[in-house]
């Protein structure tokens, strides 16, 4: 391991680069005129005191946070490698909390789970991007957002993200760098409900569906943006 590597892992350098990461964060945010669509539905349903679990493509990080009413808690899950630990840090600040709090590399899938059907069922919602951390980008990679939603009775929410300046980057998921001073829309999707008696075949023809919607609404806010997210 470089020494440079070695020094980016510290906790200390983790913690100022996240913190000078999410101003600059806020202060896009800030300086962006944003449209939110169906936005009154989420807030309506969160008042019920029932959770949601969210969902957004990895790509779309930037703004989504925007869209979440501040006095409702929400958790997310971010990995334990010192990347992943410096994105919770920026989100913990932006309001989502991590689900995962060791500092160990490693956490069992089974901890995720518990501690995610934990929030859910004690009526805190909580959300992920299921096309990360590697992708394929906007693919679904996981039956667990399903499976969740199917033991707790928590609808799954999807939402959507573009803006009319950015700059894709030349990462895998050609993620969306939004400029100051933009006009970003945010769109709440149709809640997605999965029934408690759900099959294996019933959740793959939503998750299918899910994923086609997602890319299609994508597609469209970026269309009417004028931007496009294709190299």
């Amino acid at each position: 391991m470089s020494v440079v590597k070695k020094f980016l892992k510290k906790n200390i350098v983790i913690n100022i680069v996240s913190f000078v990461l999410f101003l600059l964060v806020r202060l896009v945010q800030l300086l962006s005129w944003t449209t939110y669509i169906n936005r009154k539905s989420l807030v309506n349903y969160l008042k019920s005191g029932k959770p949601v679990i969210i969902v957004f493509w990895h790509s779309r990080t930037m703004l989504v946070t925007k869209v979440w009413p501040k006095k409702f808690p929400v958790y997310g899950i971010f990995s334990t490698h010192s990347d992943g630990r410096m994105i919770g840090k920026i989100y913990n600040w932006l309001g989502i909390k991590n689900i995962l709090t060791s500092s160990k590399s490693t956490v069992s899938a089974k901890e995720v789970v518990f501690k995610f059907l934990k929030l859910l069922k004690s009526g805190v919602s909580a959300g992920l991007t299921p096309d990360g951390p590697l992708g394929p980008a906007q693919t679904i990679t996981t039956d667990s957002i399903f499976l969740f939603a199917k033991s707790s009775g928590a609808p799954i929410v999807p939402l959507y993200a573009s803006a009319n300046r950015v700059k894709f980057l030349n990462s895998w998921d050609r993620f969306m760098l939004v400029k100051p001073f933009s006009k970003s829309v945010i769109e709440v999707g149709d809640f997605v409900f999965v029934d408690k008696n759900a099959s294996v075949e019933d959740i793959q023809k939503i998750k299918k569906n899910l994923e086609n919607v997602m890319r299609q609404k994508t597609t469209e806010l970026d269309k009417k943006m004028g931007v496009h997210s294709k190299s």
